[in-house]
């Protein structure tokens, strides 16, 4: 994917959701530390497979405020009354904030992590299917010889897991248990090997021409994550 087809999936979204202008919105993004993730992040790497009904921001709790301000100025208002399932465990995650904008049929989670690197609750997802991130400055897709392919490697194994797996493919996705025949500890491709931010196997893809996979991580690295052997939950160190 191309810099110029990033940046035209991306506003797409923003239109999906009604934000206004995106330039606006990727500074307030960088200044909070605040990335996309969930189904909204991967619809732009798979943008005809499905629409998102919600969009999930994760900022930590320092820049909250800022990112509801943001939403507020946008017409958005905090629907406190609908509580949404938690698919993580307790420690990363302390509050999901759900929003709604008339005239906008989709919603919009602020989901607040406990650490100052949002990242840490991406790599704890039911999945690597969902294990992708839009920054300020691009978009990163962190398994992304499985996920462009439209599979996953199942890292959370529980009721609520299941039911979004279900809906995944429902949308033309497939899991795995397992990842294939590897070096175990030695691919990047397996739940034992530590994996980096900043390595070769993590696909970047820049909004700008001038940018690298550098610039969309700046804010983010150092970064390190393996995965858990089910049921347990992921490790993670930076």
């Amino acid at each position: 994917m191309l810099p110029n087809v990033a940046r035209q999936r991306f506003f797409r979204l923003a239109r999906i959701f009604d934000l206004g202008d995106v330039d606006t919105l990727k500074q307030e993004m960088d200044e909070a530390s605040c990335i996309i993730s969930g189904s909204a992040a991967l619809y732009v790497l798979h943008p005809h497979s499905f629409i998102p009904n919600d969009l999930d921001f994760y900022c930590p709790e320092s820049s909250a405020p800022d990112i509801q301000y943001a939403l507020f100025q946008r017409g958005y208002t905090d629907h406190e009354d609908q509580t949404r399932e938690s698919h993580y465990p307790p420690p990363t995650i302390i509050a999901v904030h759900r929003y709604r904008k008339r005239g906008v049929r989709r919603s919009i989670n602020l989901v607040v992590t406990r650490s100052e690197n949002p990242l840490t609750a991406v790599v704890e997802f039911h999945s690597t299917l969902v294990m992708n991130a839009i920054t300020a400055d691009g978009i990163l897709c962190l398994y992304p010889m499985l996920t462009l392919s439209g599979l996953g490697v199942i890292t959370v194994d529980t009721p609520a897991a299941r039911r979004c797996f279900e809906k995944y493919r429902d949308r033309g996705f497939r899991f795995s248990n397992s990842f294939w025949s590897h070096n175990c500890g030695l691919s990047v491709y397996c739940r034992k090997t530590w994996r980096s931010i900043r390595g070769n196997h993590v696909l970047g893809i820049p909004f700008s021409d001038d940018d690298t996979v550098m610039t969309i991580v700046r804010k983010f690295a150092p970064f390190r994550w393996r995965l858990p052997p089910l049921p347990n939950v992921t490790t993670t160190s930076s």
